[in-house]
C-alpha cells in the first residue's frame, strides 16, 4: 500500500489504499504542525471499539495541540472524483473524527475513527484511496 502526504494550506492530506499501512512519504509546510502519519484498517483495538480506522497523528510543530479534527476524502484508485462529497471547506462536526487529546511536539498519537460511507465499497477496499483532511487547534 502507498501512503503519502501532500501540502495543503492549513491541513494535510494522506493518501492510503485499503489494508494495513506500509510506508509514509510526507511533505508539509511550516503551517502544518500536525500530520497524518499513517492510516490502517487492521487495528484490533479500533475494531473492538467498532471504529474501523486507526489513524496515527504526529505533531511536528513547536507547540502542543488542543484538539485535532479530521475527515476523509475518498476516491477510487487512479480516479479523481471524491466519493464522500467532503473537502477542505466541509465543517468538522463528526464526534468520531475529533480528539481533544493534547499532542506534545514530536509526539505521535493513535486515534480510532469512524469510516465514511461509500456506497458499493467496504471501507477497507483496495480499490479506494483515502486522503485525511486535518484541522488543528
Amino acid at each position: 500500500m502507498r501512503l503519502m502526504a501532500a501540502p495543503v494550506a492549513a491541513s494535510i492530506m494522506l493518501a492510503a489504499c485499503g489494508g494495513s499501512n506500509e510506508e509514509v512519504s510526507s511533505s508539509y509546510t511550516e503551517q502544518q504542525s500536525v500530520v497524518a502519519e499513517s492510516i490502517a484498517f487492521d487495528d484490533k483495538e479500533c475494531a473492538a471499539q467498532r471504529l474501523p480506522i486507526a489513524l496515527v497523528l504526529k505533531n511536528n510543530g513547536s507547540e502542543a495541540t488542543r484538539s485535532v479534527s479530521w475527515h476523509f476524502a475518498v476516491n477510487r484508485v487512479n480516479h479523481s472524483d471524491n466519493l464522500t462529497g467532503l473537502d477542505m471547506g466541509t465543517p468538522f462536526t463528526d464526534a468520531n473524527r475529533r480528539t481533544d487529546r493534547i499532542i506534545e511536539p514530536g509526539e505521535s498519537f493513535k486515534v480510532c475513527s469512524s469510516a465514511p460511507r461509500i456506497e458499493g465499497y467496504a471501507p477497507d477496499s483496495k480499490e479506494l484511496e483515502y486522503r485525511v483532511i486535518l484541522d488543528t487547534k
